[in-house]
């Protein structure tokens, strides 16, 4: 292996070993190698991306679509396909599934309601559909006093209440 940067041969004479750099080169003060050390900058260097440095994680992490990118341009041409293939797949089953939160039907808010009165007695007539949270429907109960309102949720079979002080459901 020629020397980077006198081209002379550089086999070390006390190793028999070939070496980057010559033993007249190493004395120079402005010998710099051009090689590069660590494992992290060969790969990234001569892959030539920010997406083959430990950089894609951080990218996929903070702001995950650039990170997503970095990790498809990382693969194998022959493999990319699949990649996007997949990302079009995961995209496409997420808007289709709308993450879970469709309005419930009448029946089903209807439902909630009676299983809260049935554990309770509160007045259905008081109660008032406010949405859907990770599959339990929420219903605000207007109290007869003061006019406060209760945040009550049906949850696979359960009522809840909304604990404001502890900020938890709990059941009712």
């Amino acid at each position: 292996m020629p020397c980077n940067f006198c081209g002379k041969s550089s086999i070390n004479p006390w190793t028999d070993k070939e070496e980057d750099i010559c033993g007249e080169c190493i004395g120079s003060k402005n010998a710099k190698p051009d090689v590069v050390t660590s494992e992290t900058e060969k790969s990234s260097s001569s892959r030539g991306g920010w997406y083959w440095s430990k950089w894609v994680w951080v990218w996929l992490i903070i702001i995950w679509p650039v990170g997503v990118y970095g990790l498809v341009k990382r693969a194998p041409s022959e493999h990319r396909k699949w990649w996007w293939i997949g990302l079009g797949i995961f995209v496409l089953f997420s808007f289709v599934n709308g993450g879970g939160s469709s309005k419930p039907t009448e029946a089903e808010i209807s439902a909630c309601k009676k299983l809260i009165w049935q554990h309770n007695r509160y007045e259905p007539s008081r109660m008032i559909y406010s949405g859907k949270e990770y599959g339990a429907i929420i219903i605000d109960y207007a109290t007869p006093t003061y006019g406060n309102y209760w945040k009550l949720r049906c949850k696979n079979g359960n009522p809840q209440v909304w604990a404001p002080g502890a900020s938890m459901w709990m059941d009712i």
